[in-house]
């Protein structure tokens, strides 16, 4: 998306470098997708609360995971800046 999208932001007044692009790609959805699979597990009635508590356990540490080692590891890519 960020490809396709680049020459827009790049020619409306925004500017996108290289370097810009490669920070957006890093950080990514953060585990939004994952959240959201949750949140599909969560809403269907066909699976035990059990079940639902489980997959919404992991998926909030699984999150919660990406969002720290992304965090740590962007600083040495925004170095590059």
């Amino acid at each position: 998306m960020i490809g396709i999208f680049s020459p827009i932001l790049k020619y409306t007044g925004y500017g996108l470098t290289w370097r810009n692009a490669a920070v957006m790609m890093w950080s990514g959805l953060r585990g939004a997708v994952g959240l959201a699979l949750a949140l599909v597990v969560n809403q269907d009635p066909h699976f035990g609360v059990q079940l639902k508590t489980k997959v919404a356990n992991h998926t909030m540490i699984t999150a919660r995971k990406i969002l720290f080692y992304q965090f740590q590891t962007s600083k040495d890519l925004r170095r590059f800046d």
